[in-house]
């Protein structure tokens, strides 16, 4: 009996909300400005709502011309040969990320032959390793690197933090 009081009660409150916007809406004094600034809003909503969807659209063409273009040239990269240079700055890039030193290490490629040799902070060697497997061009490689602490590395590398007077010469 009391959900039949409350479905009244609901709509009864959704008219008398419905009825206040509509007095508001169409108010004789402020009405029109009111409704022209509803239409300038909807309007501008809309725009930007056209705006964004275009962007987005966009982004997911760039995404997926981008992808394919990677299949495509890992495709063509097992078929040919990578010059050492381009191979070793491809390595330099991915190493660059899961290392913190990475001026230290050593790295050295040849014929798809990758070598890396020097020290690095305690976690780094597996990061580095997992870059490695996804660098295009690398048939194989050998991490010879062993794993220090953070104040070693610090005086193996000679950095001593950030100096003021340091930075100003």
């Amino acid at each position: 009996m009391n959900h039949g009081k409350w479905t009244n009660l609901g709509t009864i409150l959704v008219a008398g909300t419905m009825g206040a916007g509509l007095m508001y809406i169409l108010d004789p004094n402020r009405g029109r400005t009111r409704r022209a600034l509803l239409r300038d809003k909807t309007v501008r909503g809309i725009n930007v709502l056209r705006c964004r969807a275009t962007q987005q659209l966009r982004n997911a063409a760039h995404h997926l011309i981008g992808g394919a273009e990677e299949i495509k040239s890992s495709l063509r990269d097992r078929s040919q040969q990578v010059s050492d240079d381009i191979l070793l700055e491809r390595v330099r890039a991915q190493i660059g990320r899961a290392v913190r030193h990475f001026g230290i290490l050593n790295v050295a490629a040849q014929d798809g032959f990758v070598i890396v040799e020097g020290p690095v902070l305690v976690g780094e060697a597996n990061r580095m390793r997992k870059r490695l497997d996804g660098v295009r061009g690398v048939r194989d490689y050998d991490v010879r690197v062993h794993e220090v602490s953070e104040d070693e590395m610090q005086r193996m590398s000679g950095a001593a933090g950030f100096s003021p007077n340091r930075a100003a010469l």
